[in-house]
């Protein structure tokens, strides 16, 4: 019988025999699983508390390194002049803009791996998640890409912009869901 809150894992439970000769099971201590061990390049950016620092590359389950190139995190005037279509950021916004280098480095070389721009999310001292789909700044680049398929060992990158408040501070860039165990962080810069 399971108690209430408790859960089981490889319960042994060897037989004891009555008196009639009928074998009736006796429980034994429960034994648990073992977390598996985890080396600190694993972990490495798994947690926004613990980002990858500023140009290291952060490894996904999939396959797929990223690491941030470069970053503006006031590059009103440089998305302004990149489209005279873009406008200004709100009231008490900026735009910040991270480059982010992508490297298939999963597989064989036959193998794909895809990344779309907005797996990419920003999130700062407010703990609130800016994604590039919600918080865009408009059209960055000629060459900005919303979709990359790479194959073994191709590198592509890719350029994001987010609309944050002036105040935020403490910035991460992430890469992938930001509740997801496959997401990685990233530090960005203090300008």
């Amino acid at each position: 019988r399971q108690r209430r809150g408790t859960t089981t894992t490889n319960c042994d439970i060897p037989a004891k025999s009555r008196a009639d000769g009928s074998r009736s099971p006796t429980p034994t201590a429960w034994k648990r699983d073992a977390p598996p061990e985890l080396s600190p390049s694993q972990l490495s950016g798994r947690f926004r508390s613990a980002p990858v620092p500023f140009g290291e590359s952060a490894y996904t389950p999939e396959g797929i390194a990223v690491s941030i190139v470069s970053a503006d995190l006031d590059a009103a005037a440089e998305i302004l002049n990149e489209n005279s279509s873009n406008n200004p950021p709100a009231e008490g916004m900026r735009f910040a803009t991270a480059r982010a280098r992508i490297e298939w480095v999963g597989g064989n070389a036959s193998d794909m791996g895809y990344v779309r721009n907005e797996l990419f999310g920003m999130a700062g001292s407010s703990a609130v998640v800016f994604s590039v789909l919600d918080n865009s700044c408009g059209a960055i680049s000629p060459d900005e890409m919303a979709y990359i398929q790479l194959s073994g060992g191709e590198t592509e990158e890719i350029d994001v912009c987010f609309e944050i408040p002036e105040s935020e501070t403490g910035l991460t860039l992430f890469f992938g869901r930001p509740n997801d165990e496959s997401t990685r962080w990233m530090s960005m810069p203090e300008n």
